[in-house]
């Protein structure tokens, strides 16, 4: 392929839907929204499939040594819990959110 694969978004997803196109040879143009680089997170956690092509590039672990698992999410409204999520049914080895 002689022109790169454009991936629109430089969040989690869009840099590592970029680092497995350029892993498998595929050239890559990232673009974003914001004019420039941010020091503010980008995401709250990163999901189980994003950890997954992270394992498959080789990388995941350093993510796992800084990170925080979160097993399940709630949502309150004040003292009241509208919902609790857990992600221990997620069929995945990375059943849970990380937070870094």
């Amino acid at each position: 392929m002689s022109k790169p694969v454009l991936v629109i978004g430089a969040g989690p997803v869009g840099l590592t839907m970029a680092a497995e196109l350029a892993r498998y040879g595929t050239p890559v143009r990232v673009i974003d929204r914001l004019p420039a680089r941010t020091t503010q997170s980008r995401a709250l956690a990163v999901w189980p499939r994003t950890l997954e092509l992270l394992d498959a590039a080789g990388c995941a672990d350093a993510f796992m040594a800084t990170g925080l698992c979160a097993n399940a999410v709630s949502i309150h409204a004040g003292n009241r819990t509208l919902a609790r999520i857990p992600f221990g049914t997620i069929t995945s080895s990375f059943n849970y959110l990380l937070g870094v």
